[in-house]
């Protein structure tokens, strides 16, 4: 798991730096997803207790970021 934290850490710096690169459509969602869904669940992952819930919340939260996607396929910058 640490290496996709890494990852997501590396992209959200190149995101940063946009104005400076030419980003593709795919680091742009790679960030917007981790924003949106990859890090609560990263952050609340080790809470064994309440596994069922947070993986309730992550089927939820994945349905909803598919809305924010689309937006972002449709209003490119």
């Amino acid at each position: 798991m640490a290496r996709w934290m890494a990852k997501v850490i590396y992209s959200f710096k190149i995101y940063l730096f946009r104005d400076l690169f030419h980003l593709t459509r795919h680091c742009t969602e790679f960030c917007l997803f981790a924003s949106h869904v990859y890090v609560k669940s990263w952050i609340t992952c080790p809470v064994t207790c309440d596994a069922a819930i947070n993986d309730m919340h992550l089927l939820k939260d994945v349905k909803r970021y598919s809305t924010v996607s689309k937006l972002v396929l449709l209003h490119p910058r």
